[in-house]
């Protein structure tokens, strides 16, 4: 029995590979030698959007409902538990606004990169950054935050340790790129509502079944009565998180999309070569995350930017192509967020070369340098203290 199961999940697995395979290719080849203009809105998106103003409208309604029932008069305690119930829901409902990055860099402490994040914002036709920040994380990041929808651009410092200058150049275009192209996805709206669904099906989902009456004195039997209103309130909750799945589904193609056309427009303003030297080092997470954890281990007071760079400099040939493999063999997931890294890299070699155009003068270049270090110095201490977190976590 046990067998049949396996064979069931890995037959189900390599049903999703395939999807997502074909998926993926049929994706590439509708991207492939279109012209470079704002991103529009396809069926998918639409649908997502119309079930999101679903989302929201319901949860108007039902708190305007939960307001009436708790305002008229109370029959028995059931109105009172449902009225406060449809409130909650409501509230749940309520908008969502993503947080500004957490760590901000001030324009005083980096007067380069933001002047530099400017030029590029105004060549791309971006909006200009409300502020920039930094994180101690293997990646970066571009997002719309709080009731106004400030743009904000957060740069990971194990990231931006590994990359040379023009790769940092290449990245910082990149999360530009999707202001520039108008990327609906980077809004609030569509995972708001996703995160209220989640909300909604979370709260519904019992706890467990036939447990309802527990240390009542009639407790078996209430157990018993509720088991059939449990069964249906998980039922709802199944149905709320296929909602959510079928949502993110509708919205990750182009999701995938946005990547392409961000990795395109950051190459004509950095550089295509840069533009795919810095995707090539997405590959290098593993290496990155061993060098941090043995540097944590022996010498957790010196800086680790130097440990990082000197692992990845130490890859051959042959360790970066069975990275390149890897990312071959994986990541095709139909409802991934970005399409595998590989064929953003060869998606960049199919349409024209575009030289770095030049945003600072070599002064400014190697004050941008300088900047960088302090900005990655910045994480030292939180950087250390999530290994530390993680070495004792592990054991």
């Amino acid at each position: 029995m046990l067998s049949r199961v396996d064979d069931a999940r890995q037959g189900w697995l390599a049903l999703q590979r395939e999807l997502g395979q074909r998926l993926s290719f049929k994706l590439f080849d509708e991207v492939r030698g279109r012209p470079l203009d704002r991103a529009g809105v396809s069926w998918s998106l639409a649908l997502a959007f119309v079930i999101a103003t679903g989302v929201y409208a319901a949860g108007i309604g039902v708190g305007i409902v939960g307001v009436g029932l708790l305002l008229g008069p109370w029959s028995n305690l059931m109105v009172v538990f449902g009225g406060a119930t449809l409130v909650l829901m409501c509230w749940l409902a309520r908008p969502r606004f993503s947080e500004p990055p957490h760590y901000l860099i001030s324009r005083s402490q980096s007067p380069v990169l933001h002047e530099l994040s400017d030029r590029m914002a105004e060549t791309m036709g971006a909006p200009v950054l409300r502020g920039i920040g930094v994180s101690a994380d293997f990646n970066a990041n571009y997002r719309s935050a709080g009731w106004r929808g400030h743009r904000y651009m957060e740069l990971g410092s194990l990231l931006f340790a590994v990359l040379s200058p023009q790769e940092r150049v290449a990245i910082i275009a990149h999360e530009l790129s999707h202001g520039a192209n108008g990327d609906p996805l980077r809004g609030q709206f569509l995972f708001g509502a996703v995160d209220t669904l989640s909300e909604w099906a979370t709260s519904l989902r019992p706890a467990s079944i036939g447990n309802a009456g527990a240390g009542m004195q009639a407790g078996p039997f209430i157990s018993l009565a509720a088991i059939p209103f449990e069964f249906a309130l998980v039922g709802m909750s199944d149905a709320m998180f296929l909602l959510v799945k079928g949502v993110l589904l509708l919205v990750m193609r182009d999701s995938q999309r946005a990547e392409y056309r961000a990795d395109q427009l950051a190459a004509t303003v950095a550089g295509t070569a840069a533009m795919q030297s810095a995707l090539e080092k997405l590959y290098l997470f593993e290496t990155v995350r061993v060098a941090l954890r043995t540097h944590s281990l022996t010498n957790p007071e010196a800086p680790f930017a130097p440990r990082l760079r000197q692992a990845v400099a130490a890859l051959d040939a042959q360790q970066l192509e069975a990275y390149r493999s890897e990312s071959r063999a994986s990541n095709w997931q139909a409802d991934a967020t970005h399409p595998p890294t590989v064929m953003r890299i060869e998606m960049l070699s199919q349409g024209p070369p575009h030289p770095p155009m030049a945003f600072l003068s070599d002064a400014e270049t190697e004050a941008l340098s300088a900047e960088f270090e302090r900005m990655i110095a910045s994480t030292q201490h939180e950087v250390m203290n999530r290994q530390r977190e993680a070495i004792n976590g592990g054991r």
